[in-house]
C-alpha cells in the first residue's frame, strides 16, 4: 500500500502547491522591511564568496563573515558597518567595494535569465 499512498500524497501535495503559487502575493515593502531587520546578514554569501575571489583562502574569509556575524547578530550592530571597520578589510579593499557587496539589485539583474531557465520558455 506504500506506492498508492505515496502517489496520492505526492498529487495532493502538487496541488496544494499550484494553489500556493497561483494566488501568491507579494507585499515588496515588507518583503523589504524583513530583509533590512537582517542588518545586512542577507549578504553574507556574497561577502565570503567576494573575499575567496579576492586573495583570502575560504577558511580567512569565512572567520571574517562568521565574526562579524556573530558580532551583528549578538549586539544588533551592522554587519556593512562590523565588515567595514574590520581592519584585514580596511587596508586592503576601499569602502565602495564593500558597499558594492550590499546591494540588492545585484542579485536581481539575471532574475529573467534565471525565471527563463526554470520555468521553460513560453511561447
Amino acid at each position: 500500500m506504500i506506492i498508492p499512498d505515496s502517489t496520492m500524497l505526492a498529487a495532493y501535495m502538487l496541488e496544494k502547491f499550484t494553489w500556493i503559487m497561483e494566488n501568491v502575493r507579494v507585499n515588496k515593502k515588507t518583503m523589504r522591511a524583513n530583509l533590512d531587520r537582517t542588518g545586512g546578514l542577507v549578504f553574507s554569501e556574497h561577502v565570503l564568496l567576494f573575499l575567496v575571489e579576492n586573495g583570502f583562502s575560504r577558511e580567512a574569509a569565512y572567520a571574517i563573515v562568521q565574526g562579524a556575524a556573530m558580532e551583528a547578530r549578538r549586539t544588533g550592530a551592522s554587519f556593512r558597518d562590523l565588515l567595514a571597520a574590520d581592519a584585514r578589510l580596511r587596508t586592503r579593499f576601499p569602502k565602495g567595494d564593500l558597499d558594492a557587496l550590499f546591494d540588492l539589485d545585484a542579485h536581481f539583474r539575471k532574475i529573467d535569465f534565471i525565471f527563463k531557465r526554470t520555468l521553460g520558455r513560453r511561447n
